[in-house]
């Protein structure tokens, strides 16, 4: 639904990279790809939840499970991108302790999509997003709770 199959299965295989899935039943309702940067920095390139998964907690569980990663890594920041006309994505970041940090534009085709670069440090976001000890006592009881998985 979101992203080409060739497009994910070159993130899967990538080196330098971690990529979650977030499955219900056999279902991939949601996943998630960081990479470790050329600067030596992460990034979370691609966060998505199908829309009728979306506001039960998968979404910070991705970002607990990131930057836990990232830390183990030595990676002490994160980055993500977001369009500028993305409110929400935005509002969703802010909540998690990210901050503007520049403005950019990118080809996605033939279209350029304006885009704020937000950064937060490892340390912070993993506050932000709770301990696995933390999630693991969140709203989502274990049979709604979806299985994320690293692929």
């Amino acid at each position: 639904w979101a992203y080409a199959p060739r497009a994910l299965h070159e993130a899967i295989t990538r080196k330098h990279g971690w990529f979650w899935v977030a499955l219900r039943t056999d279902t991939v309702v949601g996943f998630a790809h960081y990479l470790s940067r050329f600067d030596g920095q992460g990034e979370l390139i691609r966060l998505y939840i199908h829309p009728d998964h979306q506001r039960q907690g998968i979404g910070r569980r991705f970002l607990a499970i990131g930057a836990a990663a990232l830390i183990e890594a030595n990676i002490t920041h994160c980055y993500v991108s977001v369009g500028l006309e993305n409110s929400n994505a935005r509002a969703f970041y802010t909540r998690f302790r990210f901050k503007p940090h520049r403005e950019h534009a990118r080809f996605l085709g033939d279209q350029l999509i304006r885009l704020t670069e937000y950064i937060v440090a490892a340390r912070d976001l993993l506050a932000a997003s709770g301990t696995a000890d933390q999630l693991s006592q969140s709203h989502l009881n274990s049979t709604t709770r979806p299985n994320i998985s690293q692929r």
